[in-house]
């Protein structure tokens, strides 16, 4: 091999050697976050963590979150509204009891329209005659997002029934509780059959604070 074409073949790897030398010493360039207003992040982005959304600004919000969400998914740190219930691992069904959103738990509305839900009813059929004063969702549109019908199996046995767990959350909405609470109102296989073990779960899983 020539002379001049091995020098020139060292030179060519001299000045390759220096350019990516020069490429891994340049400061890695971060792309920028999101900053429209509209953007939707995507729950398996918020699976992955968010450690990174701590900032006392930030919100999350768009196609994440859900408005039936109570005051346990707000703080000064963040906000779901509008769309986030179980897509996000780990969250689980949301129990909602308030289904009219009026602010109350009432047996004449919300528990009404509960029953008629479990029984396979929608639209109108649900909603007409059981909707309370001041309520903020009104309409079975408004209204069928709250409902998670895994999330009122509050006997523990893996179904929802309106004989059993419609029966037991309506009482409870009454003011019944011990032995009145779940006479024959526990269906078969369930995890939870006395009034203590019902309210506990109702209370941790539904926000609400019923009496022992």
């Amino acid at each position: 091999m020539a002379v001049a074409t091995v020098a020139a073949r060292v030179k060519s790897l001299a000045i390759a050697m220096v350019t990516m030398a020069a490429a891994m010493a340049a400061p890695f360039a971060w792309a920028g976050g999101p900053t429209s207003a509209s953007y939707a992040i995507p729950a398996s982005v918020l699976n992955a963590g968010v450690d990174q959304m701590t900032s006392s600004s930030y919100r999350v919000r768009s196609s994440l979150g859900d408005n039936v969400l109570g005051a346990a998914s707000n703080s000064a740190s963040y906000r779901l509204t509008s769309g986030l219930w179980a897509q996000i691992y780990g969250g689980g069904p949301i129990c909602v009891l308030d289904l009219d959103g009026n602010g109350r738990v009432d047996a004449l509305t919300d528990g009404l329209m509960l029953i008629r839900t479990m029984l396979g009813l929608s639209g109108p059929a649900v909603t007409v005659g059981a909707i309370g004063s001041g309520a903020a969702r009104t309409t079975w549109a408004q209204i069928q997002p709250a409902v998670r019908l895994a999330a009122f199996d509050v006997d523990g046995n893996l179904s929802t029934s309106a004989a059993t767990d419609g029966l037991l959350l309506v009482r409870a909405m009454f003011g019944m509780t011990g032995t009145r609470a779940v006479t024959n109102a526990v269906g078969g296989g369930a995890t939870r059959s006395d009034w203590s073990a019902i309210r506990g779960f109702v209370n941790a899983t539904c926000g609400t604070s019923f009496a022992p």
